[in-house]
């Protein structure tokens, strides 16, 4: 018979199995992806490094804010980490939300 803390890490271990792998986020882009290029966009180098910066934070599972002056691209750099989320975490795992 299990031990009520034996059960609990068994779920644990069950649960991180099943979650997406996020390891592969950490890795830095050096330039961007093909799927975001499909319609003819290119990210300026800074929302490169800002969109860097969300994987990396993601990643390791912290919370983030974009803050810098209007009109840098905070909307890009949020829709294409969201986008590469589900490209590269969702498609891969096959795990559907």
């Amino acid at each position: 018979m299990l031990s009520r803390k034996q059960k609990q890490k068994e779920e644990r271990e069950s649960k991180r199995s099943d979650a997406p792998k996020k390891s592969h986020l950490r890795k830095k882009l050096e330039e961007q992806p093909e799927y975001l290029g499909v319609n003819g966009g290119k990210l300026h180098p800074y929302q490169l490094e800002g969109l860097n910066w969300l994987r990396f934070s993601w990643s390791q599972g912290t919370n983030t804010i974009l803050a810098d002056e209007m009109g840098l691209g905070k909307t890009i750099q949020a829709i294409a980490f969201l986008y590469g989320l589900w490209k590269e975490v969702c498609e891969i795992s096959e795990v559907y939300y």
